[in-house]
Order: C-alpha cells, then sequence, then structure tokens
C-alpha cells in the first residue's frame, strides 16, 4: 500500500492523497471558503529557450527548473496545485491549515529565486540556456475544494484572488521585477522581516478594482546596505509622484538609474511618466490618482 500511494504521490498533491487515504475527504465536487495564498510562478522567455534545446534535452531541462521551484513550495507547506507547461501554480492553507501562511509563501518565492540563481551556474558550466523566473502572489478568500466534473476533478480554488496572482506573475514581464505581491498579502507581512518596495498603483487587465503591488526584494536581516538604500529611496520616488511632486519625483527617478544601473526600467518609467505631467499637469483638485490601468495580461 505504501508504494502505491508513493506513485500516485506523484500525480497528485501528497496532502490531498493523505486526506482520500486517511477517510477526510470524499471524492465529490464541493467547495468551501478558506483564507489562503496563492502563488503563479513562470519562466521567462521560454519560447527562445524551446527552440535552442534538442527535443531529447527539453524535459530533462525543465524538470530540474520544476524540481527546483516544486521543492521549495512543498518545504514551505504549500501545496503544488498544478503546472501548467512551464508556470506553476501553488498554494498555502489549502488543503492543510497552516499559520501565518502569507510569510510561508514569500519564504518559498526567495528559496526559489536563490535556487534558480544556483541552477543558472549549474546551465552555464554544461552550457545550457539561463532560466530565470516571475512569481506572483495574492492572499484572500476563495472557494477551495474538489473542483471539475463528476467524471474527473482535482483539488483546487475558485475566486477572483486566484486571478490577481496570476495577473501579478505576468506584470512582473512589464516592470522587471522577480518577485510581485498584492498590497493584501503585503500588509499581512512583519516589515522587519521581509524587505521590500512599492512598484506601481494599477488596475490590472480585466479587472476594475484598484490595488498597490509591491516588490518582495529578500528578508531584511539578509539584504545588503545597497539592497536597503535602493528600497528605501524608490519608496521616496513612488511617494512623490503619488503626492503630485513630480519635479521632486523626476529627479529622484534619475538619481535612482544612475546609482542602481541594473533597475533603471522602473526608475526610466516613473520618469517618462514625470515628463508627461510636468508637461500637462492636473488640474488641481481634479480626480488624478496615479493609477496605471494595464492594458495586457
Amino acid at each position: 500500500m505504501a508504494e502505491h500511494l508513493k506513485a500516485f504521490n506523484i500525480y497528485v498533491p501528497d496532502p490531498v492523497v493523505r486526506m482520500v487515504h486517511y477517510g477526510k475527504e470524499v471524492a465529490h465536487l464541493g467547495v468551501e471558503p478558506r483564507d489562503v495564498t496563492i502563488m503563479f510562478c513562470d519562466a521567462d522567455d521560454t519560447s527562445c529557450t524551446c527552440h535552442d534545446l534538442d527535443p531529447s534535452a527539453l524535459v530533462p531541462f525543465f524538470a530540474e527548473y520544476l524540481d527546483a521551484m516544486s521543492e521549495s513550495i512543498v518545504m514551505t507547506g504549500g501545496t503544488v496545485g498544478k503546472y501548467i507547461g512551464d508556470a506553476v501554480m501553488a498554494f498555502w492553507n489549502s488543503p492543510i491549515e497552516l499559520e501565518d501562511h502569507g510569510s510561508a509563501a514569500c519564504e518559498s518565492a526567495l528559496a526559489q529565486q536563490a535556487r534558480l540563481a544556483q541552477l543558472r551556474v549549474m546551465c552555464a558550466s554544461r552550457g545550457l540556456p539561463q532560466l530565470h523566473a516571475r512569481i506572483g502572489i495574492n492572499a484572500g478568500t476563495v472557494l477551495h475544494g474538489n473542483v471539475g466534473s463528476r467524471h474527473r476533478m482535482e483539488w483546487g480554488m475558485i475566486g477572483d484572488e486566484v486571478n490577481v496572482a496570476s495577473r501579478l506573475e505576468a506584470m512582473g514581464k512589464f516592470y522587471g521585477t522577480s518577485i510581485l505581491i498584492s498590497d493584501a498579502l503585503h500588509k499581512r507581512l512583519e516589515p522587519s522581516r521581509f524587505l521590500t518596495r512599492p512598484v506601481d498603483r494599477v488596475v490590472a487587465y480585466g479587472k476594475r478594482d484598484i490595488t498597490d503591488v509591491h516588490e518582495l526584494v529578500g528578508y531584511r536581516d539578509g539584504s545588503t546596505p545597497t539592497q536597503v538604500r535602493m528600497c528605501d529611496g524608490f519608496a521616496l520616488l513612488v511617494a512623490a509622484y503619488h503626492s503630485r511632486r513630480f519635479d521632486e519625483a523626476l529627479q529622484r527617478a534619475r538619481a535612482h538609474a544612475r546609482e542602481f544601473p541594473h533597475d533603471r526600467k522602473l526608475a526610466e518609467m516613473y520618469e517618462g511618466r514625470c515628463k508627461k505631467l510636468l508637461a500637462g499637469p492636473p488640474v488641481p483638485g481634479s480626480d488624478w490618482s496615479g493609477v496605471h490601468v494595464l492594458a495586457g495580461k
């Protein structure tokens, strides 16, 4: 029986297998509300990678990548929900309850990026393509449980919070970031534990709600003085922008790009916005809110 369960775990998440095996879950369709944290992780520029690899090397190449991503999820108490090509959907606090699941998901994301950096070193030594990944994380209430049809079902979740996590992952390409988190999750984190910075105030593609998005940079204790200075300085830039101090925000954006050339994409984005607003500033008392409406996923 143990061997059969072990084999079954390869196809079905271990917590679900254990629930069914020990009689805690009957295989029927049904969902219930649960506060969870959801992650989407996707490899960047994979189409180029796929074309560069021989078909016989493609599966083991991505297997090493997905192993690294999945192990970090499981080690922090998360569940790998599904693989979508080279993308991973995962969640915490479902089906097994987990305290402080938002922090656990952030720990996983940081571990994933660290593992990926190690994987790039190994790939370079083998002459293989370099993989980078974008991660989006959100927290909120969803409907979780058995979803699907009477003939085929899976443990999953339904709700707008899932879509927000997916949108955050996609936004990473637009902003040039590695780990984006929602404002809902950011408010749950202990500021003394994680180093973050504000990125933008947006309406995601296909959505109506306005939300602030943040980048998860690292742990406070493990961050370098340069990383802390970068985050603190960028927060002042964003604050000046949303306070309509566009000239100050412009100067901060230019200084940021000079001091942190690896972070030029975000700095230049704000520089361009400030130039337009200085040329045609919003009327005092108008409803300008600094919200950016994303035109695509």
